[in-house]
């Protein structure tokens, strides 16, 4: 499916204290709700099929743009909400998209709180194209992260970050209940870092740990209980790490695929950690053993 046609609008003229000259501004024709391009973005933000058939995903919030943009991922188009205009932050990513290529369109007041994904949304919205590779991308990996079935978007995102944060490699999402990687609250929650690192989707969690095991890969899993703690394990070579549903943890069937389970010790009453929580002190304590925390 063809993208509608949006026209291309300059962005006001910088004065020399930095804010925008309204006497220089140039004119824009501002977007409606009735606009083709505003009822696509819209299906894209709540449709996941129509982000997969597409293959275009939406990217909310100056910190997750400017990532996508300082990684030189392609921007199909900048939507920007009026109150962009009086928002530095905002003004930047605007200039370095423009300087880009990428064309800019302005929104009438009270669009953006009807497409957005947030309660409150952010000033800005852009779409990208999909930045998925294939599993053979990271075979050659230290460190890789597989999420199995994780269900909630802002975990998912979260798990992503901390992967990034961590220094891992690559992220392996995989589960056939597993959140959309591309669904923007997920984007959203993982703050910029989908651009950092490869991201790989593949639907058969058991076959990502048979091909990977198959490279010499050892591979670890997270769980609440029953495993030995991360700090009396060697996580050196090379490993993934493999998180699970919610609620429901890892399946049965991955069992014979995991050649060691992973319990952080609890020090107070709290039973577990949240999965991004628990993923963190996990990567941190291979950072930790591979030495890449000194000098930090």
């Amino acid at each position: 499916m063809p993208a509608p046609v949006v026209e291309r609008y300059p962005f006001p003229v910088m004065s020399s204290d930095g804010g925008v000259s309204s006497s220089e501004a140039r004119s824009e024709l501002q977007l409606g709700r009735s606009n083709q391009a505003i009822k696509r973005l819209r299906r894209l933000v709540v449709s996941k099929e129509e982000r997969y058939s597409q293959r275009t995903f939406v990217l909310e919030g100056s910190k997750v743009i400017s990532a996508a943009l300082s990684s030189n991922a392609h921007l199909e188009q900048l939507y920007v909400a009026p109150s962009a205009w009086n928002d530095p932050a905002a003004l930047e990513v605007i200039e370095v998209a423009e300087l880009t290529g990428c064309p800019v369109a302005t929104l009438r007041d009270g669009v953006m709180e009807k497409i957005a994904s947030s309660i409150t949304p952010q000033p800005l919205i852009a779409l990208a194209q999909f930045v998925d590779v294939p599993l053979e991308r990271v075979f050659n990996a230290d460190l890789v992260v597989i999420s199995v079935d994780l269900g909630i978007p802002g975990n998912l995102g979260s798990s992503l970050r901390c992967a990034d944060a961590a220094g891992a490699d690559a992220f392996i999402c995989t589960g056939n209940d597993s959140a959309d990687i591309y669904n923007p609250k997920t984007v959203r929650a993982s703050a910029g870092s989908i651009f950092n690192l490869p991201v790989v989707i593949a639907r058969d969690p058991l076959d990502v740990l048979r091909r990977l095991r198959a490279r010499g890969v050892k591979t670890f899993a997270a769980v609440a209980h029953g495993g030995k703690s991360p700090m009396s394990m060697s996580l050196q070579g090379k490993i993934a790490i493999t998180v699970g549903n919610e609620a429901r943890g890892l399946p049965l069937e991955l069992n014979d695929s995991i050649d060691s389970w992973l319990t952080i010790p609890m020090l107070g009453k709290a039973e577990s950690l949240n999965v991004a929580s628990a993923l963190a002190v996990v990567l941190f304590e291979v950072a930790r053993q591979r030495g890449r925390l000194i000098g930090h």
